[in-house]
Order: structure tokens, then sequence, then C-alpha cells
């Protein structure tokens, strides 16, 4: 049977247990919270679409096959991007209504 593996260098297998109790004397000796190592990969991508990150980058550093995945996961903490969307318009330069404006010529 084929250990568990995590990821490699150019000379060694890592194991996901070696990586694992590593992991948590690091945790140990730094005095922080125990998240488990996954967990950290849900926070990555929380804190970063909770801050306005681009979904498509998120979904691409997760190394999700597809932008769905991240939305249909994440999507919630992306919710109030709407509001920060419609906050952009108050910076909006006069260029920008003035082709917004043409636009609306052709409606």
């Amino acid at each position: 049977m084929e250990p568990n593996l995590v990821f490699h260098t150019y000379t060694r297998v890592i194991e996901q247990s070696l990586l694992r109790l590593v992991y948590k004397k690091l945790v140990k000796t730094a005095g922080l919270h125990y998240i488990k190592l996954h967990g950290l990969r849900h926070a990555f991508a929380s804190i970063l679409l909770s801050e306005g990150a681009n979904l498509f980058y998120v979904s691409k550093q997760l190394g999700h096959s597809s932008i769905n995945i991240a939305s249909n996961v994440y999507g919630h903490f992306i919710a109030a991007e709407g509001n920060r969307a419609v906050d952009l318009l108050d910076f909006a330069t006069p260029k920008a209504y003035q082709n917004a404006l043409k636009l609306l010529k052709y409606l």
C-alpha cells in the first residue's frame, strides 16, 4: 500500500503524518491556536475573498479545476461584493460617465 503523500522535494518524499507532526510542533512552539492544515486552506480563501480578492485568482491558487467550485464553497464570503461594486460609482471619473451616457443612446 502506498503511503499518503502530500508533496515531495527533489530528494525525498514527505508523508502526511510527518508533515502534520512537524506542523503541530511548530504551532505549539509558537503558542498559536491549532487549526488543521486543511483549515488553513479554507482560512486562506475566506480571508482573501472577504477582503475583496478576485474569485478567479483564489480559485486558481486553490488548484480548483473550475471557478464554480470556489463559488459554491466560498460564495457567501463574496456576497457583500455587490455593495462594494456600487460604491465604485462614487469614484467614477467624468469620462466614465460620458462613456456610459453614449452607450445609453443606443438602448
